[in-house]
């Protein structure tokens, strides 16, 4: 395809991220979020429709979402639905079919990888726009505006995680602005997330930080990967054994604060038991419908929703339709981990997406570019093979190439480093 076509093609991703994320301040947040996704995926039926539709059914990432969406029917007609409800799991057929086409070229992928995190960023600087700094080290003032402070966290959190691996590429074609842009959005995205004083989205960013010495190869050497372990759990116990730094982050952060205390998990621990007991294990199999648990765990509870996306999908659509995407999520995981190449970072994402799933409704959702971003993660890991950049020595073509000339130079008593550009 022509460079105008892949200019089209990063600027819907874009407006998609951006629509998602800001939907909150219109009329009708769902429509827009709906629509969000239809100029990429018109992009992509209009290119090569046919080939759309066959890797989605041809991929197991495919046929699990598919077998899910059948339970999701079936429940949606035994039990009843809300249309918001149904929308969201449904609407992961198209979504996937898109990403996963996306993520067919390396190109494409690296240019929605992209574009996706400039729509974190600026989500992020309006944000940083609207924030009191008067009140920074007010524990009450947690930022928000048109969304909830856990949302705005973990938008905040995704951007700076993907800032740092975009960073960590070290693209030679890169110039200084793009290196120093990188670097400012991990900041910015540092800076809301302290605001919003999200701790699931904080311990999502802690998770994402942690993987960063597994997920991106020669980014720091063994050595250094053992030194930054044992600095972690040196800054650990600092924090909980130096009562001044203790006091700090615990009042910051309300740990015993009558409302949002750590031992309740902000009353989650509450909403979480009456989930699992009352609505789950009395629908086990095919759950009581999509977007039905919302009113029930109100008219219990007093509160809006279970808070744990996972928990969601088992009270609405039951173990059948759990189950696919669990599976899913697992084998993104071993993929991953298996990765010898630049795919490998996407650990990072998949793991701060898991954490901040079991405290927020994330799981599988397509409610803002942080989940966006996660969802391109698994697309990207069960899509075949194909990787962003083969010019980087972190792609596994690139590697294995090297690995490759590495040996015939062995075999020639040639030393030679292929690792080093």
């Amino acid at each position: 395809m022509k460079i105008n076509s892949k200019i089209t093609h990063n600027f819907f991703y874009f407006f998609w991220g951006t629509a998602s994320s800001f939907a909150l301040i219109t009329d009708n947040p769902s429509a827009v979020q709906m629509l969000a996704p239809v100029p990429i995926l018109f992009f992509w039926m209009n290119s090569n429709g046919s080939k759309m539709l066959t890797i989605l059914s041809s991929r197991p990432i495919g046929i699990l979402i598919f077998f899910s969406s059948v339970i999701v029917g079936v429940s949606a007609i035994i039990n009843g639905f809300t249309v918001n409800g149904l929308i969201r799991y449904l609407a992961l057929v198209p979504v996937f079919a898109v990403l996963l086409m996306t993520c067919e070229d390396k190109e494409y992928l690296d240019g929605a990888l992209r574009s996706f995190a400039a729509s974190s960023f600026l989500f992020v600087v309006v944000h940083l726009g609207l924030a009191d700094f008067a009140e920074i080290f007010n524990p009450q003032y947690r930022l928000g505006s048109f969304m909830n402070t856990n949302g705005v966290g973990f938008i905040a959190c995704i951007c700076a995680l993907v800032h740092i691996v975009l960073f960590s590429q070290k693209r030679k074609q890169d110039s200084k602005i793009f290196i120093y842009f990188d670097l400012f959005a991990v900041v910015a995205g540092i800076a809301v997330l302290f605001l919003t004083r999200s701790r699931t989205a904080t311990l999502a960013f802690i998770g994402g930080v942690a993987c960063l010495p597994f997920a991106v190869p020669e980014l720091v050497s063994k050595k250094m990967g053992r030194l930054l372990f044992l600095g972690a759990g040196a800054v650990i116990l600092t924090v909980c054994y130096w009562p001044a730094i203790f006091e700090f982050v615990s009042y910051n952060y309300s740990f015993f604060d009558k409302y949002r205390s750590i031992e309740t998990a902000t009353n989650r621990t509450e909403i979480w038991s009456y989930t699992f007991y009352h609505i789950i294990m009395n629908n086990l199999f095919i759950g009581i419908g999509p977007g039905m648990h919302l009113e029930t765990i109100e008219n219990a509870t007093g509160y809006t929703n279970a808070n744990n996306g996972l928990l969601v999908y088992m009270a609405e659509i039951g173990l059948l339709g759990t189950i696919p995407y669990i599976l899913l999520l697992v084998f993104t995981f071993v993929k991953t981990l298996e990765s010898k190449g630049l795919r490998r970072f996407f650990l990072v994402i998949l793991v701060a997406g898991f954490i901040e799933s079991l405290g927020e409704t994330i799981f599988f959702s397509t409610g803002s570019v942080a989940s966006l971003i996660f969802l391109l993660a698994i697309a990207a890991e069960n899509n075949g093979g194909v990787l962003l950049d083969e010019k980087n020595p972190f792609s596994r073509n690139e590697g294995i190439r090297l690995i490759s000339t590495k040996r015939l130079l062995e075999k020639n008593n040639v030393r030679s480093n292929p690792w080093k550009s």
